[in-house]
């Protein structure tokens, strides 16, 4: 008996350890299952990577490797994410990020590497942004069954689709979205569309940028996906098709994209039994009419028109449309705003921008107290009543390139009372000091603006201190304005800030003496442009301080003395902007050293350089100073 339970004791006791020894090493990398390490091996030697971008694929623990994703129990490869950032930064809009990466991000190579299909627990491929060279989808990817999400956009794919495509049963996300060499008519015609059958768990189709025009079954097809929730067909050149309307549908889709596309109103009706549509984006078509059958569409949330043929009257039958939360009718041509668009109290997001709206801005507007996002900016606008300040829950207000030259309550006064909001654009229209005012922001306990646009105005005099009190700002535009006396102090508050635009205007002083308190504090600081103004002095060592400066303009003021050695070590400099001033000396080395990736502007060419020997000194802007 004691001899059993010391043997229990034992057995207890080591499976203690193994779980401790467990926990301890959960942590550590798990060795790669060679056939498959082999395969990303073989897949790498079939690419061409001018950046290296695959240079962590080496050793044995590939589950570490970059853009390889495994199951944490088998080490099975499950994940391949070798999407181009700067494709997917670009179909976000945000392309001045974008400019960072280039183009040699792209791996490239003239097919698609059969050694994929040895990771047969694959379960997420993306390779877009990549170019394949116009080769064809391979037929080797419907062999690949564990796949539920696979992205081959704008990865320069060409030919028909394969039908083996219908392999994938488990597929919940398609994107072959941009690749314009692939004729889907040949792929998705009434004849051979029966592979589209075996995509039953297909919730994400994504099929923008590539040719539909010929396919005239077009719903039938989507029709038989019975899971489909998301249909981006952004592009797709449907405006020739006959469409027949799907009386009885047997999909429920969520999202419906149909943008640019040059669609008329009848070519719009097949789509009117899709009545379960929260999200439709309609932009860039050639609508004459808003269909009234999206009346019925009653959990309809988002709705983009902007940019048809539209034209008359306010469209009525949005009024019914109560369920609405975003509506975008920008450059849809009208010139009044109905009394009920009030009565859509769900609306937080409002485009108005690009019509033909005219005076004060409209009455009709200010019941809209939930309202987030307005954007008014295009029109022919001329003053902003005051209360503005009522709309408590406002984030995003523009009304840039209007004719607005009255304001009936102060800047300041505006935006003491909306605290949430985090972009403010005036620019481009004509408002003068009395609208900027003089009075201190107090209300707010902190104010989350981010963006500030005053450009483009004839506002006069000194800064105002108010804006010292903006600490989140992180873009400040008072350009071609009429601002005299010296940079204040209070800017060295906003730390957050990372782009500086005062040029055009008349500011004067020593740019020296007020520099180190105020700007130099900006590390954050991405772009400064103080161009074209009366800033006198040195330009301060202490320019150096801002660590993260990418673009710097101090061309036509009246500055003297030398270039700063501390220019040259900012690393992260790409554009120096120095020309039509007094300066003097030799370029500092510091300078020299960089310029090989020092990109410059000639202010009277308009055209960019890149210096490569000195003798473009109009390259760093030093045109009409006595700089060696």
């Amino acid at each position: 008996m004691v001899r059993y339970l010391f043997s229990a004791a034992f057995a207890v006791l080591f499976l203690f350890g193994e779980i401790c020894m467990s926990a301890n090493n959960s942590s550590m990398p798990l060795p790669c299952i060679r056939r498959e390490r082999d395969a990303l091996l073989n897949f790498k030697a079939s690419l061409h990577d001018p950046t290296n971008r695959l240079s962590s694929w080496e050793g044995n623990f590939c589950c570490q490797w970059e853009g390889i994703g495994c199951n944490n129990v088998t080490a099975h490869v499950v994940k391949l994410d070798l999407f181009n950032p700067c494709w997917r930064l670009t179909k976000q809009g945000e392309l001045i990020q974008c400019d960072s990466y280039g183009n040699y991000s792209i791996l490239s190579a003239q097919n698609l590497d059969r050694s994929l299909s040895e990771l047969e627990y694959l379960s997420y491929l993306d390779l877009s942004g990549n170019d394949f060279s116009g080769s064809p989808i391979p037929i080797f990817i419907g062999s690949m069954r564990s796949l539920t999400y696979l992205s081959l956009s704008m990865a320069n794919f060409g030919g028909r689709i394969p039908n083996t495509l219908g392999n994938l049963t488990n597929l919940t996300h398609l994107d072959l979205s941009y690749n314009y060499g692939i004729n889907a008519n040949q792929s998705l015609n009434s004849n051979v569309v029966n592979w589209v059958f075996g995509l039953q768990s297909l919730q994400h189709l994504d099929l923008s940028g590539v040719e539909l025009g010929g396919i005239h079954n077009l719903l039938q097809v989507l029709n038989m996906l019975p899971s489909l929730l998301r249909i981006y067909l952004r592009d797709c050149q449907l405006f020739n098709l006959l469409l027949p309307i799907v009386n009885h549908t047997n999909i429920a889709p969520q999202f419906l994209d149909i943008s640019y596309n040059e669609l008329t109103s009848p070519v719009l009706d097949a789509f009117q039994n899709m009545t379960s549509l929260v999200h439709v984006d309609l932009f860039s078509n050639f609508l004459d009419l808003v269909p009234s059958w999206l009346s019925y569409f009653q959990k309809l949330k988002y709705l983009d028109i902007s940019e048809n043929g539209l034209h008359g009257p306010f469209p009525d039958v949005l009024r019914n449309m109560t369920s609405l939360e975003s509506l975008y009718l920008s450059k849809t041509n009208f010139t009044l705003v109905p009394s009920w668009l009030g009565e859509l109290n769900k609306l937080v997001h409002l485009d108005l921008s690009k019509n033909e709206l005219s005076g004060p801005i409209q009455e009709a507007i200010r019941n809209m107290t939930s309202i987030e996002f307005l954007d008014l900016s295009f029109n022919g606008l001329t003053s902003v009543p005051c209360w503005f300040v009522e709309f408590k829950k406002l984030v995003h207000l523009d009304l840039s390139q209007n004719h607005l030259t009255h304001m009936e309550c102060s800047l300041p006064s505006i935006l003491a009372d909306l605290c949430q909001l985090r972009f403010l654009n005036f620019s481009s229209n004509k408002l003068r000091r009395e609208q900027i005012g003089d009075s201190e922001l107090s209300w707010c306990i902190t104010f989350d603006l981010k963006e500030l646009d005053l450009s483009h105005n004839d506002f006069r005099g000194r800064l105002p201190t108010w804006v010292g009190r903006l600490e989140n700002l992180e873009y400040l535009n008072l350009a071609s304005n009429f601002f005299y006396g010296l940079i204040p102090y209070s800017l060295g508050k906003q730390l957050e800030l990372k782009k500086l635009d005062q040029y055009n205007n008349t500011f004067d002083g020593k740019l020296d003496g007020s520099f180190h308190d105020s700007i130099a504090k900006l590390v954050n600081l991405q772009r400064l442009d103080l161009s074209n103004n009366y800033l006198n002095g040195i330009i301060p060592q202490s320019i150096g301080e801002l660590v993260n400066l990418q673009e710097l303009d101090l061309s036509n003021n009246h500055l003297n003395g030398t270039i700063p050695q501390s220019i040259g070590e900012l690393v992260h400099l790409k554009q120096l902007h120095l020309s039509n001033n007094h300066l003097s000396g030799i370029i500092p080395q510091s300078i020299v050293k960089n310029s090989n990736k020092l990109g410059m502007w000639h202010p009277r060419a308009a055209t960019y350089w890149f210096m490569t020997d000195l003798y473009f000194l109009v390259s760093i802007g030093l045109l009409s100073s006595n700089v060696a």
